[in-house]
C-alpha cells in the first residue's frame, strides 16, 4: 500500500492506493472515503504515514481471512490439483461465468468439507449435504460483514454439484446424488422496497444532474426505462442507437397493442468486457448465453422523450471525440461510469434527497414490475428484458398489484368514508 500527494487548485491532500488481489488492479481510496474514515482530509505527510499504517492493518486483516479460507490448498495437494483441472474445464464450458463458480467452490465448498469438516474422502460428502446447507444459512461474506444472500448460498451449492458432476465424468466418484438447493421463493422474493417509483426516479435524476454528475444521471434514467443490467448498459455505443421504427414486426405489433410509443431504440448484442488502450471495445455474451449471435440481440425501445434527447446529446459528444482507429461501435455512450465511483455518487444523491437507498439493479426490477403489471404480457417482458424464466416474471405481477393496493390505501387514509348503501 502507498500514499501520494494530490494537488487541486490551491489545496492539496494525500490519496492512498493498494493492489486488490480480487480484481488484480490498483485500487484508490478516494477523498470522500478518507473523510468518512478519519473525519478530515489528510494534508501532512506525518498524518499520511499514520493513516497508511491503519489502512494497511485493515487490508492485511482481510488478506489473512482469505488465506485462512484457502488453507486446504496447502494440506490437500490432490484437491488443489483437482480444483485446477476443474477450473480448466469450466473455462472451456462457461467462458463468461467460470470465475464465479470457482470462487464459491474454493471459498465455500472446499473450505467447508476440507477445512471445517476435515473430510478428504469425497464419497463421504453426500452424508454431509444437510450439514453443508445448514452451515450456508449462517455463512459469512468473504469481504465485509453480514451473511451471504440466498442467491449466493445457491451459487455455492451449484458449485458443489457441478464439481461432483465433473468428478463423476472423470470416474473419480460413483455416487449420483446431488445437494438440494434453497427454494426459489427465498432467492427471488421482491418487495415494494425494490421498486423505484416514477417520482423518485425524477428526483434522483435531477439531483445527479445538479451535482454535476450528468453521465450518471442519464445512465440512471436509461436503466430505469430499459431494464438493462449495469454491465449490459455499459456496453451501449453510438452504433447501437437507432431512430425510426423497430424492424421486428412481432415486437413492433406487441408495442402497438399496448399503445407503447417510442422515440428510438437500442440494439444490444452483449455486455462490456474491456476497452483496450487504443479505444477498441470488447464484449462478452449476455448472461445465460454462451456466445454473441444475432438471434440473441436485444431491442430496447426508448419510450421516454427526455431520455431520448439525453442519449442523442451524449452520442453527439462521444462521436465528436472518436479516434481515427475507432468505429461507432467503439464509442461507448456512458464513458466514465464505473461500479465504484458511480455508485458512491448515486448514494450521495439518495442521501441528499433523504430517500432510502436503492441499487442500480432495483431499476431493472422496477421496469419488470411496471412492464408486467401494466401489460400482463410475459412474452413482451421476456423480449424486452431478456428474461428467460416465466416464473420470475410472474412474481413481478404480484409486486405490481401490491404497489397498486398500497397507492390506493395511501390515497384513502385519513379521509371520511364515502361508501353508501343502495336500495
Amino acid at each position: 500500500m502507498k500514499y501520494e500527494l494530490r494537488k487541486s487548485n490551491s489545496t492539496h491532500y494525500y490519496r492512498f492506493s493498494y493492489h486488490d488481489p480480487k480484481t488484480k488492479k490498483q485500487t484508490h481510496i478516494n477523498k470522500a472515503d478518507i473523510r468518512k474514515r478519519f473525519g478530515r482530509d489528510i494534508v501532512t505527510e506525518e498524518e499520511a504515514k499514520e493513516c497508511l499504517k491503519l489502512l494497511s492493518a485493515k487490508i492485511e486483516t482481510e488478506k489473512i481471512r482469505i488465506l485462512r479460507r484457502l488453507e486446504w490448498q496447502e494440506k490437500y495437494y490432490s484437491f488443489a490439483k483437482l480444483a485446477d483441472l476443474y477450473e480448466e474445464k469450466q473455462k472451456r464450458k462457461a467462458p463468461n461465468s467460470w470465475q464465479n463458480n470457482m470462487f464459491y467452490l474454493r471459498h465455500y465448498v472446499l473450505y467447508f468439507f476440507l477445512q471445517e469438516q476435515k473430510i478428504n474422502l469425497i464419497d463421504l460428502w453426500v452424508d454431509h449435504f444437510d450439514k453443508f446447507v445448514r452451515w450456508l444459512e449462517t455463512a459469512k461474506r468473504i469481504r465485509g460483514k453480514g451473511v451471504i444472500a440466498y442467491a449466493s448460498k445457491n451459487h455455492a451449492i451449484k458449485a458443489l454439484n457441478t464439481f461432483l458432476d465433473h468428478l463423476e465424468a472423470e470416474r473419480a466418484i460413483t455416487f449420483s446424488q446431488r445437494c438440494p438447493t434453497f427454494p426459489e421463493y427465498l432467492l427471488t422474493s421482491r418487495t415494494i422496497d425494490d421498486v423505484v417509483l416514477p417520482e423518485e426516479m425524477e428526483m434522483i435524476y435531477e439531483e445527479l444532474k445538479s451535482a454535476g454528475c450528468r453521465t450518471e444521471a442519464v445512465f440512471y434514467r436509461y436503466l430505469y426505462f430499459s431494464g438493462m443490467r449495469f454491465n449490459e448498459a455499459m456496453a451501449i455505443s453510438v452504433g447501437d442507437l437507432f431512430q425510426g421504427e423497430i424492424a421486428s414486426e412481432f415486437f413492433k405489433n406487441k408495442l402497438s397493442a399496448y399503445d407503447i410509443k417510442y422515440f428510438g431504440y437500442v440494439v444490444a448484442d452483449g455486455q462490456l468486457s474491456k476497452v483496450d488502450p487504443f479505444g477498441k471495445v470488447s464484449r462478452v455474451p449476455f448472461k445465460g448465453r454462451k456466445k454473441i449471435e444475432e438471434k440473441y440481440n436485444r431491442v430496447l425501445p426508448i419510450i421516454d422523450k427526455v431520455l431520448w434527447n439525453d442519449l442523442v446529446d451524449l452520442a453527439g459528444e462521444v462521436h465528436g471525440r472518436m479516434r481515427q482507429s475507432q468505429t461507432a461501435r467503439d464509442c461507448l455512450l456512458f464513458t466514465g461510469i464505473n461500479d465504484t465511483t458511480s455508485t458512491k455518487r448515486l448514494v450521495r444523491a439518495y442521501n441528499a434527497r433523504r430517500l432510502k437507498w436503492r441499487s442500480w439493479h432495483c431499476l431493472r426490477h422496477s421496469r419488470a414490475t411496471y412492464l408486467i403489471g401494466q401489460t400482463s404480457d410475459s412474452m413482451l417482458a421476456r423480449i424486452w428484458l431478456g428474461q428467460s424464466s416465466p416464473r420470475t416474471l410472474e412474481k413481478y405481477n404480484h409486486l405490481y398489484q401490491a404497489i397498486t393496493r398500497a397507492a390506493k390505501a395511501s390515497a384513502t387514509s385519513g379521509r371520511a368514508l364515502t361508501l353508501r348503501r343502495v336500495d
